[in-house]
């Protein structure tokens, strides 16, 4: 199943709403199908208005995301990349951190035999 792109324009729903409503009201004027109708362009108008205002809040939310996004990165990056432990200039280090605990030599300081 492909994603479904396709957008509702909430001008041209409520339009077609209250089309609809006046062509109850023209074919069935003592009917509570106007009401009904009239309901329904009522909810439409608002659901309109409650998306502009969501819209703002919604990017905002993004942005944030975003940016954490971008701090969790940096932060996997620092401890891949700079967290291990170099060897000094001695040859040794504080702390070997630099291999994996599984396969870490007895002495990665040392030179090959």
């Amino acid at each position: 199943m492909g994603i479904v792109t396709d957008r509702l324009d909430g001008p041209t729903v409520i339009a077609t709403i209250e089309q609809l409503e006046r062509r109850i009201t023209a074919r069935f004027p003592e009917r509570g199908l106007r009401r009904a109708a009239a309901e329904l362009a009522s909810a439409a108008q608002d659901v309109e208005r409650l998306g502009a205002q969501l819209q703002g809040r919604l990017r905002a939310v993004r942005w944030v995301a975003r940016a954490v996004s971008l701090v969790v990165v940096a932060g996997m990056v620092l401890v891949v990349v700079i967290a291990p432990a170099k060897p000094t200039s001695t040859g040794r280090s504080g702390q070997w951190t630099g291999w994996p605990w599984w396969s870490r030599p007895s002495r990665p300081w040392s030179s090959a035999a």
